[in-house]
Parts: structure tokens; sequence; C-alpha cells
């Protein structure tokens, strides 16, 4: 709880000048400049800055606090299920073994809430149960905070010296998530029970202010105290509430949520950018955490009831974020409205919050990294295990990059792609990104394209780089290969070698989405309203979804595109994007192509996936018609049917 720990003091206005007037000076180096609205894109560069933080040896994030890490590692979680990305999901295995001996239990009932809801989403990632199980453990020892106190509600801490919001909202959502996640749960006791007792108390304590706004707490005479307005108090009650709509359809919720949602968005903000309370000063340890936490939640929220208010307001937040809070390193700040003031996990995570809830609206949400796992060849290697294919490799964990230390100083690394794409974009990962010393970071280097391998065009020319991770958009240029030419590749005279975690291309403007609104057939349909043509109409709204229930087991999906079409990627939006139970997202299936209808060709094939939307780029290739299908719908054992709210084709 904030207002109780936060030791800052009052900065006084000349020091205040001083601290904005240095942050002005850290200037964006134009190459990294990106096409606004490339939200996925911002995410991808925000969660590798992120991920620099973390500490593998105690499985906690650097540079913040506890409850803090358990908001980072739940950003990185739904990072990895918005965008079906695999490359931080280690964290979650690490952060449990080093740390779950404790149970991730302590004096204070919000850093357990925090931890709750982080398990629950790491469950719905994997489907380990020791993490459904770890936040019941927690859900357990928060119930022994309730008491009579003031009418019920649980303490702020076990000193049982405070009753506010945050302990109370955390325990509200955690009860619905664990409910909506528990076979059979009912009766006195059941976490619906107490999710029901929980919004009963805190609805009628007060603590809501009649301009729908949450104020901190209650004070000795069970009162609200009047005292600040979090914007992590208006967001979290956001999820509990939505929850609370979906288990039982009563739109009180809803409306409730939205009453809130709508007063923090009108009120909590500057020229309509969410704004803490405390800033413009360092708001402390714990501060700079909240207004990704309600970012989290407008976004959930927004996939309920589909206001467009809120959606708008997410993207006019990130579009900030990251023109106006980003420096050279692509970290960012407390202020979202800027400038960049300085950079920590707590910062970086809050605001990956808000990236992460802006990637359902990313205007190149079909781009995908055409170089992933691609063929790479390079000058040569440091050794045996820093070779080239580890530079498209998807990851940056584990020393996963590739070395080069020729002494002629001349360093190279090549990709084929396999095909023609048209290209975008790159992004670089130095030294930095993969945790080494930022003096390695690459200085000058050069990117260039070929289309037959012989006869290359520079399409990037970089000098007097320290950056840790670059992004690189140019005119749309189709080709085969790319080749990364390092003429100075370091800063620091000590180590010389060019140090490259991840080469990542990105094709986009010449393919398109050519499945939507063509003809789609299959196998069956749960209702009249969940037809195949819902898969394929562009909304994710609405319910708007293809359903099919076969007790068979066997569900296709199929498209008839109508024409040949150049196939590079697909893009499937299981039942979690329609804001349906995680659980129901499509576990295993295949896709096919066919130019005839009748002979066909496995492209694709995924087991084990519990990520809500799913990428799956190829080598391109000619088809017609393209199949769907579905060997086991879910995770969930119950209501078990095939949720497909769009499958996406990406082609030319």
């Amino acid at each position: 709880m904030f207002t109780q720990r936060f030791r800052g003091q009052v900065i006084g206005i000349i020091v205040l000048f001083c601290l904005l007037s240095a942050s002005l000076g850290v200037a964006l180096d134009t190459h990294q400049a990106r096409a606004a609205g490339d939200y996925r894109s911002y995410a991808n560069s925000s969660a590798a800055t992120l991920q620099s933080w973390y500490n593998s040896s105690n499985g906690l994030f650097n540079s913040t606090g506890w409850w803090n890490s358990a908001n980072a590692l739940g950003a990185i979680i739904d990072y990895s299920s918005n965008t079906g990305s695999t490359a931080y999901t280690g964290d979650i295995a690490t952060t449990y073994s080093k740390n779950s001996s404790g149970n991730f239990l302590n004096n204070y009932y919000d850093d357990e809430g925090w931890w709750g809801l982080t398990w629950v989403k790491a469950y719905d990632l994997t489907s380990n149960n020791s993490y459904l199980s770890m936040a019941k453990t927690i859900f357990s020892d928060m119930a022994g905070g309730w008491d009579s106190t003031c009418g019920g509600g649980v303490w702020w801490s076990k000193d049982r010296t405070y009753k506010n919001a945050i302990p109370n909202e955390l325990f509200l959502a955690l009860a619905t998530k664990l409910h909506q996640r528990t076979s059979g749960d009912s009766g006195s006791g059941s976490y619906i029970d107490w999710a029901n007792r929980e919004w009963s108390w805190f609805n009628s304590s007060g603590m809501i202010n009649s301009s729908n706004l949450v104020n901190d707490g209650l004070d000795s005479s069970c009162h609200n105290n009047g005292q600040t307005t979090w914007t992590y108090n208006q967001g979290v009650i956001l999820g509990g509430l939505t929850d609370m709509y979906k288990i039982t359809n009563d739109s009180s919720y809803l409306s409730k949520a939205e009453a809130i949602a709508d007063a923090a968005t009108g009120t909590l903000v500057n020229n309509g950018i969410l704004k803490e309370p405390c800033e413009p000063s360092s708001c402390g340890g714990d501060g700079p955490q909240f207004k990704g936490i309600f970012m989290r939640n407008l976004g959930y929220l927004y996939s309920t009831d589909n206001k467009q208010a809120y959606k708008n307001f997410i993207t006019q937040n990130v579009d900030s974020i990251w023109n106006n809070d980003r420096n050279g390193s692509n970290q960012l700040g407390l202020m979202w409205y800027g400038p960049f003031d300085s950079a920590d996990a707590a910062r970086q995570s809050s605001a990956q919050d808000a990236l992460n809830a802006a990637i359902p609206f990313s205007t190149s949400s079909g781009t995908s990294n055409v170089a992933l796992n691609k063929t790479a060849t390079a000058d040569s290697s440091c050794s045996s295990s820093e070779t080239p294919n580890k530079a498209v490799d998807g990851s940056v964990t584990n020393d996963s990059k590739w070395c080069s230390g020729g002494a002629s100083g001349q360093y190279w690394l090549r990709l084929d792609l396999g095909a023609s794409y048209a290209i975008s974009s790159f992004t670089v990962k130095h030294a930095g990104a993969g945790g080494e010393n930022t003096a390695w970071n690459t200085r000058d280097f050069n990117i260039q394209l070929s289309s037959d391998g012989s006869n290359w065009s520079t399409v990037v020319n970089v000098t007097g780089n320290t950056a840790s991770i670059t992004t690189h958009s140019i005119s749309t240029t189709t080709a085969r290969y790319v080749k990364l030419n390092i003429t100075n590749p370091q800063s620091d005279p000590n180590y010389i070698a060019a140090r490259i975690y991840e080469l990542e291309v990105y094709a986009t403007s010449s393919t398109s989405n050519v499945a939507l609104n063509k003809t789609a057939t299959a196998n069956n349909s749960c209702t009249s309203s969940e037809t195949p043509n819902k898969a394929v109409d562009g909304s994710v709204t609405n319910d708007s979804k293809w359903c099919a229930g076969a007790t068979s087991g066997q569900y296709w999906l199929r498209v008839d595109l109508g024409a040949n079409y150049a196939i590079s990627s697909f893009t499937v939006k299981h039942a979690g994007a329609g804001g349906e139970n995680t659980a129901w997202n499509t576990r295993d299936f295949n896709l096919q192509l066919s130019t005839d209808g009748s002979n066909w060709s496995t492209v694709v094939n995924v087991t084990g996936n519990t990520s809500s939307i799913t990428t799956h780029p190829i080598s391109t290739t000619t088809a017609r018609y393209v199949k769907l299908n579905i060997t086991n719908p879910q995770t969930d054992p119950n209501t078990v049917a095939a949720r497909i709210y769009e499958l996406e084709v990406y082609g030319s």
C-alpha cells in the first residue's frame, strides 16, 4: 500500500525544473522511430528492455521491489499470451522455483494478492497446475485477513492497523479468477461466496466516493479517509467487476466498472494522458507501478464491453508513451505525457501493461518476424555455441547470441528468408539486450537487402549507436536475403567482438489478410449465430466467433480464398481473444493448404497452446484453400467446443 510506505520528499520547484530539463536532454535516436500505431512492435521492444532487469539467480526484477516483481512478471506473461511469443516464458518457472518455498506470502495482504493474480496468469499460459495451486494457497492466507472490524473486509497487513482499498480489490479479483477455474465451486466458503461477500462489503464501505473514484482506505471510524485516488485503485476493481459480470451476467457490475473507468479517464489525466496524483515527483518505489495496473484492467473491461472510448484512451496513451516518454534504449519513464525521467523495472513494466493492452489494435497485427529460425551464415563464430542461427532463434536468454571475433574487424551476418518478402522494418538486439556490458553494443553497422544474394542495396546505416535494442523502419522493399554488416562492433576497446542476440526482420505491406469475408465452411456450428463466416469477418467483438461442438472431437474450418495467393503467415484468434475463458483457447491444431481443395499439405502443427492469439509464419506457399483442423479444442475439460474468433491468412 503506497501511502504508508512512500517516503519520498516533495520536490521543490527548482529541483523539479532541473530534473525535467535534464530529462529533456535524452534524445531519441532517429533510427529508432517507428510508425505510429505499430503497437505490437512497441510491445516487442519494451518487453526485451524489461527482460534486461530480470535476475534469473533470484527470479525477481532488479531495480524494484517484491510486489513490483509480481506485476513485472505478470506483464511478461500478458505479453507472451497476447503475441504467442515464448522468448521470456522461462522466467515463469525460474521465479516459481526460486521463491515457492515461502508460498509468496509476507506481512502484506496486498503483496500476496499481486502474486496470486500472477500465478493465475501463469496457469492460464502454461496449464501448469502447480501455479493454480499456489494462487489458491495465497488466497487462503488472504482470507485469514478478513474480520468483522468495519463490518468486514481484509486488512492491509497482518499488523491489522488499516483497512483499505487495494487488498480488498485484489481479494475480489483473485476470488473471481479462482472461481472461474475451479469446477463445482459453490456454497459457503467457496471462491464465489467470498467474491460476493467482498463486493457487498466494498460497495457499501464508502471507499467509492461520490465522484465514482476509489479513495485509499478507511479512517479509524470506518469512514472514507479521503486519501489519494491512486490509479491502481481505480484499475483492479475493474477486473473484479468485469469477472463478476461474466460469472453472473448481471449488467450492474459492468455499469459500476464503467462508471469508475469513466471517472478515472476523465479526471486522473494530463491532456488525456493518464497521470498519477504524485507526478511529476518521483512517486517513490511504488507509485510508478500504478498506471499500468489501471491500463491492464481497462483493456480487460474493453474486451468485454467494447466501449470505443476505452480503446481510444488506450491507444492515445500508448502513442504518447512511445513518442514522448522513451529514451534511446527503449526505456520508458514515469510521466507518459513526457518527458522521460529515469528507468527501472517498475516504470518499464507499468508501460508494458499499457502496450500489452494496445496489441490487439496494432496497425500491423499481420506482420511477423520472417527471419525466425531461417538459414543464417556469418563470417565466423567466437565459439561452437555462438553460431549465426542463435541470432534468429527468437531468444535472448541463456546467452543465446551470435558472436564473431574475426581479427580483420569485418563482421557480417547473412540470412536467407527462403522466399521474397515485402520488408518494412528490422529490430536488432545487441549485447545489452542479453544482459551483457552495454559498451559492447554494436557501434557502427548497416543492413543490406538482396533479391538474388549477389546484388545488395543498403537500406539502414547507423553510426555511434549505444542502445541495446535498435529498431529501423524502411520504405517497404521486396527481398529474400538480408545482410548485417558491422564495421565497428563496440565502444569498449577490450574483448572486441560482434555480439548479436537477435536480428528480426518484419514483413508487412505487400501482404494482407486474404481470408477476410471469404467463403468459409465447417464441420458444424454450436448455434445459428456462431457460423464459420464469423471466423473471417474481421471482428472479435460482440461474440463474433465460429463455434463447433462436435461430439466426435473432430473440428475443422475451411476457407476458399477465391484465387491462389502466395501465403506467408497466419494469425489465429482463439477464445481468450474474444474475452472468453483462456482455458478454452485451442490446445492442439494444424493448418493445411491446398491449390485444388482435395490434396492438402500441412504447413503448421501446434500442440499444447494456451495463448489467446497465435501467429504462424511459414515459407511462402501458393494456395487457394486453407483448412484449420482442431484435434484438441481446449484445456478446460468442461463445455468442450472449438471456438475461433478469427482465422487470418496473410498473402499476396
